[in-house]
């Protein structure tokens, strides 16, 4: 496993801490989710998927358009 120090601002410390705590996890695990996701949705994104946001109460629609490094 590698080890990897990582510096934020202030504010982004305060995000990763408000996401790790309304989850009950750790800094770290915030930190791999938020990679598995990214490559997750770069893929999708790559491969001509729609990738659409669905408010379940007023069912509008917002599609999120990424760009993509993979080849």
């Amino acid at each position: 496993m590698t080890k990897l120090t990582v510096q934020f601002t202030d504010d982004m410390d305060e995000v990763l801490e408000e996401l790790a705590e309304s989850r009950g996890l750790r800094k770290t695990q915030v930190l791999r989710r938020a990679v598995l996701l990214m490559k997750y949705l770069d893929e999708a994104a790559a491969s001509g998927t729609d990738l659409v946001l669905r408010d379940r109460v007023t069912g509008q629609e917002k599609q999120l358009l990424l760009e993509t490094s993979i080849r």
